[in-house]
């Protein structure tokens, strides 16, 4: 990277207001179902009520029949016509498998696409779907992760001859003597459950084909519109010029939006054939349905541990439920291997992954990746240690912590941390809750009948993902780590960035553009950030995985470099010096002997674009890209110190207090980071105790809308009480690590740990979510002790 000139760093660190914020509270958003295009037709979709059946017949007659339905598809329609799906993540092993936009002989899942209806309208589509006749030969359906891998199992992929989509084994360091000199093994079985991401906007899309120019348009609420149109291309047979992908304002991502959907390509491929535009946007219940869940894994764990609470080894078989299986559905499941050492020095690891299919809807990424998954593992077992020891829970975090003198610090499972001091983070969230003397107000209250407890919760969040060769290697071939970034200084002397990714509420419109005007001497206001199109916006992977403003901001500096370079040559140019002898500051290139001999950035501009008096062989204009793909992630820290108070008699837990400690490295700006954090903890609440996608046993999905499936509101969410420590990233240039998901990982084992404190006299032990007041009042009733 170019050596940076040096301007004053003004906005860097500053809680700039949001620069979108008065364009969403006046309403004048624009998401896909505000969109209305001239003889737009609307989509809608037969979905299969079967969990496990052959197709023994679709019959369309009925639907053509209905008075405004223009036509209607199967899967055999289709299956010679539409490629199958790329696996974004496909490690080597991985069992291959041809799955198409619409079920072909064969239904796995409730809520799998059997039809696809055209409507003059999207009640008289939807009309049609449910005229659809489908004549199923039913199977026996694999609803339990467990049973699915017994011998007598039926098979959600017959041609597998198994359920087991993928196996992956890591041993490291000397395990089995490790074991052999423990002083005590905890051994013990973790569940987290399956989830959904709530997006305030249910999935959509739109598809115009222009058959005069033989061009497709499609808007879609997507997190990767370049991504997106590659699939479009891949599976429809189009080259990636003649499709044009916008995601307009999109209402919430989370993960769940960082996929490629059947909806999407049905869509562009009808809209080809019909030469009109068609729309579908999903009912929430359709969205519950059919959108990709997450989480839902086993651990059983066995942990080698010495009589002084050091942490010597783990073993851990993972059974991953993968449903149905989809592009993302394995994924976050290595990077719950990735994550399973947390802040500890761990050197001896035995994993063993099992992913799993089964007849429910498949799973992919959703905020945390994995990640929440192996953090609950790892502080819960960190908890049931320190009790079976009788050993302060933050002691023994304290005793295997990396030390801040041990980074960059590479853990036994390959991750490479760059910075850290996450004693003093510990330390000072305890501080804040009061953690010396909660015990004895715990036994004061208990006196009185009322159960409070504290807990805690470590985190190590990777952020900005690794290099495009290392996410090949671990099996992410078809997306990559890198992006890009064009910085075009107008002949104003304002800034437009063109930027890969694709926010979504991440605030990145905001804190781009305070970086870019510290860069450039110029005001946020100066700076306007463009994304969400692939006609203007550079090939990039859009938002997620924390990546953005590690990524986006390193990238955007690497384009002002270049930038400033043109500038600095053509001010010397006028100015009748070298070009060494040239010094930016404050929006002005000066001579550093003749500091009054000075350009304006919008004066150079405006020469570059005259091209009056530019250097000789010098190009018009004043623009650069740049291409940055990271070298590895940064990895952000903090802990979660809930307190709760259980109400005995009905299993309630309230939420006194939420602390928590955050590092980030540099903050941006601070207010977006603690919106980041507040938003997480929030997901993670409802994660930790409330938010469960139930099957029952003939494959029926149990939480179908907002009244079974429950969402936590404000009565559920205290205020957040958040504190920073800053320990800057070596990674990239402003010393910046993600945010994103950080919040949305510790809850679970957090109010795990303070649930658990609050019951301890009773001897509950907690180790699986959602921790409702249904399975409180059954551990309260079933514990060890009469006394409450």
């Amino acid at each position: 990277m170019t050596q940076a000139l040096v301007t004053k760093q003004k906005f860097l660190g500053a809680r700039v207001k949001s620069v979108s914020a008065p364009r969403v509270l006046l309403g004048r958003t624009s998401y896909v179902d505000d969109i209305k295009l001239p003889e737009m037709l609307h989509l809608s979709f037969a979905r299969s009520t079967a969990p496990h059946s052959r197709l023994a017949g679709v019959d369309l007659k009925k639907t053509l029949d209905e008075d405004g339905v223009l036509g209607a598809i199967t899967g055999d329609d289709i299956v010679s016509e539409i490629q199958p799906f790329p696996i974004f993540a496909s490690p080597d092993g991985i069992r291959p498998f041809s799955k198409y936009p619409i079920a072909v002989r064969k239904v796995r899942y409730v809520g799998e696409i059997v039809a696809a209806i055209i409507g003059r309208s999207r009640s008289t589509a939807e009309d049609g779907a449910e005229s659809v006749s489908i004549e199923y030969e039913a199977r026996d359906p694999v609803i339990n992760l467990e049973d699915a891998l017994k011998p007598n199992s039926p098979l959600v992929i017959d041609e597998w001859g198994t359920n087991e989509a993928y196996f992956r084994e890591i041993k490291t360091g000397n395990f089995d003597e490790a074991f052999a000199k423990a002083d005590f093994v905890l051994k013990e079985k973790f569940k987290i459950q399956r989830q959904y991401g709530s997006a305030m906007e249910p999935r959509g899309v739109i598809a115009s084909y222009d058959p005069g120019t033989d061009y497709l348009t499609v808007y879609s609420s997507t997190q990767w519109p370049h991504m997106v149109r590659t699939v479009l291309s891949l599976m429809l047979g189009i080259g990636e010029h003649k499709i044009r992908v916008i995601a307009p304002d999109v209402g919430g991502g989370f993960g769940n939006k960082q996929d490629v959907y059947p909806e999407e390509i049905i869509a562009a491929y009808l809209s080809r054939k019909i030469r009109r535009p068609i729309k579908w946007v999903a009912s929430r219940s359709e969205d519950l349905l059919s959108t990709v869940h997450a989480r839902d894994q086993i651990h059983n764990v066995e942990f080698a541990v010495s009589r002084d609470g050091t942490l010597l080894a783990v073993r851990d078989e993972i059974l991953a439920d993968l449903g149905a299986f989809h592009t993302m559905s394995i994924g976050p499941q290595l990077v719950t291997i990735g994550t399973l050492p947390g802040a500890y020095k761990i050197k001896n690891w035995h994993i063993q992954l099992h992913c799993i299919t089964t007849n429910k809807t498949p799973v992919g990424a959703y905020r945390g990746f994995g990640a929440s998954e192996s953090n609950f593992v790892l502080e819960r077992s960190v908890d049931l240690i320190a009790r079976e020891l009788k050993l302060d829970p933050a002691k023994i975090r304290l005793k295997n912590f990396i030390q801040d003198s041990e980074f960059p610090y590479t853990t036994a499972l390959g991750s490479e941390y760059d910075s850290g001091n996450y004693a003093e983070c510990l330390k000072r969230g305890l501080k804040i809750a009061n953690y010396d003397s909660f015990k004895e107000r715990q036994i004061e209250l208990r006196k009185q009948g009322r159960l409070i407890g504290l807990g805690m919760s470590f985190v190590v969040e990777s952020t900005g993902i690794g290099s495009s060769k290392e996410m090949a290697r671990d099996g992410f071939k078809v997306y990559a780590g890198y992006d890009n970034a064009t910085v075009r200084v107008e002949r104003s002397g304002s800034i437009t960035v063109l930027t890969g990714l694709s926010p979504h509420g991440q605030g990145l419109d905001t804190t781009l553009a305070q970086i870019c005007a510290d860069e450039f001497g110029l005001q946020v206001e100066d700076v306007r950030l463009n994304w969400g199109d692939t006609m203007t916006s550079p090939y990039g992977f859009g938002t997620w995985g924390s990546r953005s403003a590690i990524t986006g901001s390193t990238v955007m500096k690497m384009s002002i470099e270049k930038v400033k370079e043109k500038a600095k040559q053509i001010a010397a140019h006028i100015l009748k010096v070298k070009k060494e002898d040239i010094e930016f500051d404050e929006g002005k290139f000066y001579a550093k002997r003749y500091p009054q001999r000075a350009l304006s950035l919008n004066e150079v501009a405006e020469i570059a674009y005259s091209a009056s008096d530019l250097p000789d062989g010098m190009e018009p204009g004043l623009s650069a890209t740049s291409f940055y793909d990271p070298p590895s992630p940064s990895y952000a820290y903090g802990v979660h110190v809930p307190i709760v108070e259980v109400e005995p008699n009905s299993g309630k837990i309230i939420l006194q207090r939420y602390i928590v400690v955050h590092d980030c490295g540099t903050m941006i700006n601070p207010t977006i980071v603690e919106g980041q954090l507040e938003g997480g903890i929030a997901q993670g609440i409802g994660g930790s105790l409330l938010e469960e996608l139930e099957y029952n046993s003939e494959g029926q999905l149990l939480a179908a809308n907002f009244m079974d499936y429950l969402l936590p509101t404000a009565i559920d969410v205290p205020g957040i009480e958040i504190e920073h420590t800053e320990t800057p990233s070596k990674m990239n240039p402003f010393g910046v690590k993600g945010v994103g998901e950080g919040g949305a990982i510790a809850p679970p084992a957090a109010l795990a740990s303070a649930v658990e404190n609050a019951l301890s006299h009773l001897g509950v032990k907690i180790t699986e979510t959602p921790m409702t007041p249904e399975k409180i009042l059954s551990l309260i009733k079933h514990s060890d002790s009469d006394s409450i």
